[in-house]
């Protein structure tokens, strides 16, 4: 836990909580589809649409 908070810090943050709100943050306020945005958020994603639609 202690390299992901050093990384996390390098990067401006002031710490894994900070850079966890602005992730969501990010997330609830884009238009684009969040699934798209990692190879296994699209997985997920397909499975979701798959199943529920």
């Amino acid at each position: 836990m202690e390299v992901l908070r050093s990384e996390i810090s390098r990067f401006g943050f002031e710490s894994p909580v900070v850079f966890r709100d602005r992730i969501l943050k990010g997330i609830e306020e884009t238009s684009e589809d969040v699934w798209t945005w990692l190879p296994e958020w699209n997985s997920c994603g397909n499975y979701y649409r798959g199943r529920y639609y």
